[in-house]
């Protein structure tokens, strides 16, 4: 069952019907740039629809510039103007709800940022066993902690980690989106013990 119409269906009826269409360079966007929105996306509707809100529902802003503010290719022009703050609200609701949020972090910044330091050694922790192993937790904690983020991280019967969003990777690791949730690389890899290792 479709959801609604692509990301190229609806730039392209942005590029037809937006009051200031003229202004729009052609083509646009790039097939590059409708990828990488259509990777970012990570097939939830929520984040595509939320896009295109963005960049074609003003009709005093010039949806290219809007689409740039997402690329992070121009500044917002202040707090309005931030591209995902109807995503961003739902990932705080989330995480605001969850019990032990120090924990919580903990495995989400082992999923973020220590997995790509370990992809070399094919270490990376992608499964609740080896999350608990690694963190020294009984077996099943990982997946307790996890299981409060349902809405936005999978955990299949084999125990595999999915995260279901990709866009929860730029909003955690931003400040200016996350506030008290950010994820900072140090303190996430000095928590892990990796700070010497992987000092910069």
């Amino acid at each position: 069952m479709s959801l609604g119409p692509s990301p190229a269906e609806s730039f392209d009826k942005i590029r037809c019907e937006h009051s200031l269409a003229s202004y729009i360079p052609s083509p646009w966007p790039s097939p590059e740039v409708l990828r990488d929105l259509t990777r970012k996306s990570s097939g939830q509707f929520i984040f595509a629809s939320t896009t295109v809100k963005y960049v074609g529902g003003d009709p005093h802003q010039l949806p290219n510039r809007r689409l740039d503010v997402i690329r992070r290719l121009q500044p917002p022009k202040g707090e309005k103007d931030m591209p995902y703050a109807e995503l961003n609200s739902l990932y705080h609701h989330v995480l605001s709800k969850v019990d032990n949020i120090e924990a919580v972090k903990l495995v989400l910044g082992i999923l973020i940022i220590v997995n790509p330091e370990l992809e070399d050694a094919d270490e990376e922790i992608y499964s609740t066993h080896k999350m608990d192993k690694w963190l020294s937790w009984q077996p099943g904690e990982s997946e307790a902690c996890l299981s409060q983020l349902a809405s936005v991280i999978e955990c299949d019967a084999e125990g595999d980690i999915s995260i279901l969003h990709a866009s929860l990777l730029d909003f955690l690791l931003d400040p200016s989106q996350s506030h008290q949730f950010y994820l900072c690389r140090e303190s996430v890899l000095g928590n892990s013990a990796l700070s010497i290792i992987f000092a910069p």
